[in-house]
């Protein structure tokens, strides 16, 4: 499996992918230590209960400090044109909290260190994502490098970083890119 991009998204899915057995690259065009030490960019992420299993289960929630974890309490959504708010809070889910925030610098910092861990999972950093030529089982991504990457499966999981993805065009068909089952673990066979 390729994926185009080294942020939350990207990392989370190399860490679930390489436990399930499956070989990863992450191809980044970020450095290395900016990867491994991200600077603060002033953003957090709102993580619903969900992605904390996720985080959790990869071994990443509990890396994270306690004074790095916000609960969100409530959360009123308003719609531009209406005078209604819509209110939410976690009283009727039995939970403490709707959902988390977390700094993304943070959050970037760990899921580095769990890909890191893993030796499923290999990071391509400094590398810019070139031209995708898409087979009939398989996708092929040039990199920056001239590296050329081949998989059964690729996934843009920063648009920004994806060359002709963050053009907006349709470049990935994703129907003509098929994971053949027989290929993969049984957990995960059983999971597709």
């Amino acid at each position: 499996m390729v994926i185009a991009g080294g942020g939350p998204a990207g990392l989370s899915l190399a860490c679930l992918a390489g436990d399930l057995g499956l070989r990863v690259a992450v191809v980044d065009r970020q450095r290395e230590d900016a990867l491994a030490h991200p600077p603060p960019d002033g953003r957090d992420i709102a993580l619903t209960h969900r992605s904390v299993r996720i985080l959790d289960e990869i071994g990443v929630w509990g890396a994270l400090s306690p004074k790095d974890i916000a609960p969100i309490r409530s959360a009123r959504v308003k719609n531009a044109d209406q005078p209604h708010l819509l209110c939410f809070d976690p009283e009727g889910a039995g939970r403490e909290a709707l959902g988390y925030l977390v700094s993304n610098q943070v959050l970037r910092r760990e899921l580095y260190r769990a890909a890191r861990q893993r030796a499923s999972v290999e990071l391509l950093a400094g590398e810019t994502a070139g031209e995708l030529q898409l087979g009939a089982w398989t996708a092929s991504l040039a990199l920056s490098s001239g590296k050329v990457l081949e998989a059964p499966l690729l996934v843009a999981a920063d648009s920004r970083f994806f060359g002709a993805a963050a053009q907006g065009r349709n470049r990935c068909r994703h129907a003509r890119l098929r994971l053949p089952l027989h290929r993969l673990p049984p957990a995960a066979r059983e999971a597709a």
